[in-house]
């Protein structure tokens, strides 16, 4: 089977440069949203890993593998990890329950809304740095040197084995 190389698209660059932002923003905005409409930071960290993708299918995945690395994603899944157990745990020291918010709002003032909210983030940050890692996986490995199923490589010429 022939692959084509490929191919530089002005319109398709246009597009993702233009849509990117709106997309993380939107993500962003059902990742906050998530505890008292419906989201939450599963489909906000889904929709914000689609930014990767867009610009990975836009520009090659070489390209954005390469602009992003590795420790993004690393500090993307750790820091939510982070936040989350964090948040879990600290309610437990504060005499509350596992995840419970109201010991914070006894603390803080500060609403069991917004508490909640944080934990949106850190689940939305878990998400889309998990899904990023797995096309990283998929796609191409971690290791930035083997090529992958995407690589700009030679057209293997008609009646050449692919």
């Amino acid at each position: 089977m022939k692959r084509r190389p490929y191919r530089e698209s002005v319109i398709v660059y246009t597009t993702v440069r233009l849509l990117a932002p709106f997309v993380l923003a939107f993500g962003l905005f059902i990742t906050l949203h998530g505890a008292t409409s419906p989201g939450g930071g599963f489909q906000g960290g889904a929709i914000m890993a689609a930014v990767f993708f867009m610009l990975a299918f836009a520009f090659g995945f070489h390209t954005t593998r390469g602009w992003m690395g590795e420790a993004p994603v690393k500090w993307l899944v750790g820091g939510g990890l982070a936040l989350f157990g964090l948040m879990a745990l600290a309610s437990l020291a504060l005499e509350g329950s596992f995840l419970d918010y109201h010991p914070y709002e006894a603390l803080t003032g500060i609403g069991v809304k917004y508490w909640g909210e944080i934990v949106e983030v850190a689940i939305g940050l878990v998400v889309s740095g998990g899904l990023v890692g797995l096309f990283f996986l998929v796609w191409g490995g971690m290791d930035p040197e083997e090529p992958g199923p995407g690589s700009e490589g030679p057209v293997p010429e008609e009646g050449e084995a692919s």
